[in-house]
């Protein structure tokens, strides 16, 4: 049997070695050092002349590093931006206009299908029933400007005219 000191130290330096490693994680965890961090530059906004978008009529837009899809239905509607790209495996997605007939629903109102899955999203960006997926597409936020330009941006207010 060992002598009680001996115990004692053994004790005492497995506690200190625990506490240790735990002010050592706790330090590379909360340290917060951003010396090699690089600034947030800001995205510059989507500027897109509406007047050159036929209606029932799909544009694939590039805008901050990823594709988009505008759409305008009807000329006395307002337009819609999804992101360019399908909810099941995230591929590019294909616009099929009104009366298409390889649409699984008839008559077809206008919609995207996703190029990866087939799944397919009628044109206001929610999934078809029976669809592999349920989550329809993701809306980009973008605001009118005096009813010509679309102004796509974090900041944007779908369908708000400003002038």
């Amino acid at each position: 049997m060992a002598d009680p000191a001996r115990r004692l130290l053994l004790r005492v330096s497995v506690k200190l070695f625990g506490l240790t490693a735990l002010l050592g994680t706790a330090y590379i965890l909360f340290s917060g050092d951003d010396e090699g961090a690089t600034p947030a530059t800001a995205i510059a906004p989507l500027l897109i002349e509406l007047n050159t978008l036929q209606p029932a009529q799909a544009q694939r837009l590039t805008w901050a590093g990823g594709d988009l899809q505008l759409l305008r239905m009807r000329d006395d509607t307002p337009p819609l931006l999804f992101r360019d790209r399908g909810g099941t495996l995230n591929c590019p997605l294909s616009w099929h206009p009104p009366g298409a007939p390889q649409a699984p629903q008839q008559p077809w109102p206008g919609g995207f299908r996703d190029q990866c899955s087939n799944v397919w999203y009628r044109y206001d960006g929610q999934v078809l029933p029976g669809q592999v997926s349920s989550r329809g597409l993701q809306a980009v936020p973008y605001r009118l400007q005096g009813g010509r330009l679309l102004v796509a941006g974090g900041n944007g207010d779908n369908a708000t005219q400003t002038n």
